[in-house]
């Protein structure tokens, strides 16, 4: 979401619109690095025997 306007005014700077880009002033904020759980070993047990090499007909 915050890096479509600083990619707008650096493409304004590449194309010679603007001498420097606005956006080299400003700080964009932190966010936070969602964690994903990880698969338990059943969890991968199950994916494993839902595979099937069979060809529906």
């Amino acid at each position: 979401m915050y890096k479509m306007p600083k990619a707008f005014f650096n493409w304004c700077v590449k194309e010679e619109y603007l001498i420097e880009s606005p956006m080299n002033k400003v700080e964009l904020p932190k966010t936070t690095k969602k964690v994903l759980n990880k698969f338990t070993i059943e969890d991968v047990q199950k994916m494993i025997n839902a595979f099937t090499t069979k060809i529906p007909i």
